[in-house]
């Protein structure tokens, strides 16, 4: 079987896998291509000992995979997972490893991951200091509003002068927290400045994978 094909078939039963059929049928024991099945794992950088669940589900129906062919398949697979390139889009996705590449290979795999999973931990703290940053806007807003309220409480009828003095207090107490607010949105928006600084020049440093 040429290698486009293997990748073609290995593409129907990757999608089969990733379905949510979580267990292989009577029938798709009876007609797996173990060797193109190997291949898809391996292309996709899972452990060979998934052979062993399917081993479980196929003997349910006396069904025994062909470990060599499988074996084989998933070693051809490797080929193309093992590349620098790869385990860079690997590492930026986030996704994890399992081990499977040996020597050299791994060598090679590790350089690429290694840089992809930096900038995908960098991508995670931007995105979370993002998220601080939105939540630290919806607080000062709420603070704003609740000083205007207040505000015209104590501008209107029907308080005495304690009344008054204790809606002053809390209003001053209210800005402060917005200053605070204001201090803290500013060390975040330096943090975020300088997180998106590091994503940029990792993204060019590591460009040629």
């Amino acid at each position: 079987m040429s290698e486009k094909t293997m990748r073609l078939v290995a593409v129907f039963f990757t999608g089969l896998l990733l379905s949510g059929c979580a267990t292989l049928s009577k029938d798709e024991c009876l007609q797996a291509d173990w060797q193109t099945l190997g291949y898809a794992d391996g292309v996709q950088g899972r452990s060979p000992a998934r052979i062993d669940t399917y081993r479980q589900d196929c003997a349910k129906h006396q069904i025994v995979p062909d470990l060599a062919l499988y074996q084989r398949g998933h070693r051809q697979g490797l080929q193309l997972f093992c590349r620098t390139s790869n385990g860079y889009e690997f590492g930026r996705k986030g996704q994890s490893y399992q081990g499977v590449c040996q020597g050299e290979a791994e060598v090679d795999f590790l350089l690429g991951f290694d840089a992809g999973r930096r900038i995908f931990l960098l991508e995670q703290q931007a995105q979370q200091t993002e998220r601080s940053l939105a939540q630290n806007e919806r607080d000062h807003q709420q603070l704003a509003q609740t000083i205007t309220e207040k505000e015209a409480l104590m501008f209107g009828d029907g308080h005495t002068p304690e009344g008054r003095q204790q809606l002053y207090r809390e209003i001053s107490q209210h800005r402060q927290q917005q200053a605070e607010l204001l201090r803290t949105r500013t060390q975040l928006e330096y943090q975020l400045a300088g997180l998106q600084h590091q994503i940029v020049e990792l993204e060019q440093a590591f460009s040629f994978y």
